[in-house]
C-alpha cells in the first residue's frame, strides 16, 4: 500500500515537471529494488520496474524475483529468473525469460559501507 501511494507521488510529481518543461512526451520509471532476509542464512530479492509512456500507456515491465544466501554479514549470493515484457513505441509486445546469478559485497571502506553487486543473465 505504501509502496503504491510513493508510485503515485513520483508519476504525478513527472507529469507536473513534464508540464513545466514543455515536453510533449512524458514517459515514467517506477521502481523497487529490496532483499529480505527471512533466517540467518536464508532470504530473497525482488525488484519490479514499470517503464511508461503517457500516450501509450506501459512499454516496459520488467519482474526479478530470486532466492539470497548470506555467506556473512557483508556477502551474500543471489540466485534468480527474470520476466521481461517490452512493447516498443507502436510495436508488437514480446517477452524474454532469463535466469541470472548475483554476487553482492558490502565492505566498509574509512567507515562508509560500500556495495558492490556483480550480476550475470543469461539471455
Amino acid at each position: 500500500r505504501r509502496l503504491a501511494h510513493l508510485c503515485r507521488i513520483g508519476a504525478a510529481l513527472g507529469l507536473l515537471a513534464g508540464a513545466a518543461l514543455g515536453e510533449t512526451q512524458v514517459r515514467g520509471w517506477q521502481s523497487y529494488f529490496g532483499d529480505h532476509r527471512l533466517t540467518k542464512h536464508w532470504g530473497f530479492h525482488f525488484d519490479g520496474q514499470l517503464r511508461s509512456s503517457w500516450e501509450d500507456g506501459w512499454s516496459q515491465l520488467l519482474l526479478r524475483p530470486g532466492v539470497n544466501y548470506y555467506v556473512r554479514p557483508d556477502l551474500f549470493l543471489s540466485l534468480g529468473h527474470a520476466y521481461i515484457r517490452s512493447t516498443p513505441d507502436g510495436g508488437r509486445p514480446a517477452a524474454e525469460q532469463r535466469l541470472w546469478q548475483q554476487v553482492q559485497w558490502m565492505p566498509k571502506v574509512r567507515g562508509v559501507t560500500t556495495v558492490h553487486r556483480f550480476r550475470q543473465e543469461q539471455r
